[in-house]
């Protein structure tokens, strides 16, 4: 069983921001995947997560890189 990821209210705000400019119905998608990615993180900061986060928001709003 996965363990839930303990975020800050920081962190949290920050996904929010970050879900924002994606499409309604993909948001939670967009959630699951930055989770299942912090998920691979032995240690979760403030600036971890906003990087993660603003990584799947690029895949999210242009496609992978490619």
């Amino acid at each position: 069983m996965t363990q839930p990821l303990e975020l800050s209210t920081e962190m949290l705000q920050e996904l929010t921001m970050l879900a924002q400019p994606i499409r309604p119905g993909r948001r939670d998608d967009f959630i699951q995947t930055v989770a299942r990615r912090l998920s691979r993180e032995r240690v979760l900061g403030e600036g971890k997560v906003a990087r993660i986060g603003r990584e799947v928001q690029r895949e999210f709003l242009l496609g992978p890189a490619r």
